[in-house]
């Protein structure tokens, strides 16, 4: 188990550089391509897409106006977003972490 957070001497960039996404991918001995990403910020989600990863949205009070892409326009092959490059779509929103959860657990 392990934690990369900004504030961490070892953290060579913070979020929205994909670096946190890249690093994490690479402890866990995977491409970022296989891994999903849970994120309620806008920095977090940069970050996520562009290390290559797809994106599981859960609203918040920062993120709540924002306008979502329906989850069947996200890309199962995941590429990384370029610098500058508008936000891919989502490939799902829940409405926050308890309903994740629930969303996981099926119930």
């Amino acid at each position: 188990d392990f934690i990369i957070a900004g504030d961490d001497p070892d953290c060579a960039q913070q979020k929205p550089q994909p670096w946190p996404y890249l690093e994490a991918a690479r402890r866990l001995g995977l491409q970022p391509a296989q891994c999903v990403a849970f994120e309620d910020s806008l920095s977090g989600i940069r970050s996520a897409q562009g290390a290559g990863l797809r994106v599981v949205g859960v609203r918040c009070a920062a993120n709540c106006g924002c306008e979502v892409a329906p989850a069947e326009a996200a890309t199962l092959a995941a590429s990384p977003l370029a610098a500058g490059a508008p936000l891919l779509p989502l490939l799902a929103l829940v409405d926050d972490f308890a309903r994740l959860d629930r969303v996981l657990l099926g119930l």
